[in-house]
């Protein structure tokens, strides 16, 4: 499934359910391991615990990003499959991240990538100044009042983390769904990766907008608008193997 074939609005409710059901499973299973559950859980493992909430520690929370990550993979596979139908092999490295870039970003997220930076060591980095998957998700963890502590490592792929560089996003950094969000994508573009023949490791984060005032950047934080993000893509190389 691709937003080409179902309405961009329904794609994101979807990943909605995708994210609330992986944290309330991962929940779930967490209180009935420490003996809160008894009776009263969820039959089938689902969101029907009522302190579900009071469980989500980091392990919980990383337990449903794994899932999420998993469930990404999956999905950016397919996505790239049908981006690079009918074109020719890439000639090396730089054409598949090239490609990630352009039509894959555009088939996953509806326009390309507002930037990709590198070191040319195998480490490049997406940068999404209006990530519409995540709309909403960093105002609502600021409107909840969660509190996070600047520069926190944002779970997202493989164990891996991304910091929040900025400090008016920082405390929307340890909202369970903001993390799950990036597990999601950070795991789509994983995915997506491996199906253009490049192995990589992915980590996402909150970004400032750039070229923006502090005072819009705790605006945009607020807001519902969609964040700024970026993904860092390390490639993972054979033993031997040069850049």
């Amino acid at each position: 499934m691709t937003r080409g074939e179902v309405s961009s609005s329904a794609f994101d409710y979807l990943c909605v359910e995708m994210v609330n059901d992986a944290l309330d499973r991962a929940s779930t299973r967490r209180a009935r391991d420490d003996g809160f559950g008894g009776a009263s859980s969820a039959q089938d493992g689902g969101g029907d615990y009522d302190d579900a909430d009071d469980v989500r520690d980091d392990a919980t929370v990383a337990a449903a990003c794994e899932t999420l990550a998993r469930t990404g993979e999956r999905i950016g596979e397919r996505c790239a499959e049908r981006a690079t139908r009918g074109m020719d092999p890439f000639a090396d490295e730089q054409s598949a991240i090239m490609c990630a870039c352009k039509e894959f970003w555009t088939l996953a997220h509806g326009k390309r990538a507002d930037a990709l930076k590198t070191n040319n060591k195998g480490t490049f980095v997406f940068h999404d100044d209006s990530f519409r998957a995540m709309r909403g998700v960093v105002g609502g963890a600021r409107a909840r009042g969660t509190s996070g502590t600047s520069g926190t490592r944002l779970a997202s792929d493989d164990g891996g983390g991304g910091g929040a560089s900025a400090s008016d996003v920082s405390t929307a950094d340890a909202d369970p769904r903001v993390r799950a969000y990036l597990a999601l994508h950070a795991g789509i573009i994983r995915g997506g990766l491996r199906a253009l023949g490049v192995r990589a490791r992915v980590r996402g984060e909150l970004r400032a907008p750039s070229g923006s005032s502090a005072a819009a950047r705790v605006d945009a934080a607020l807001a519902l608008d969609p964040p700024a993000v970026a993904f860092t893509v390390d490639v993972v190389r054979a033993t031997g193997e040069r850049a």
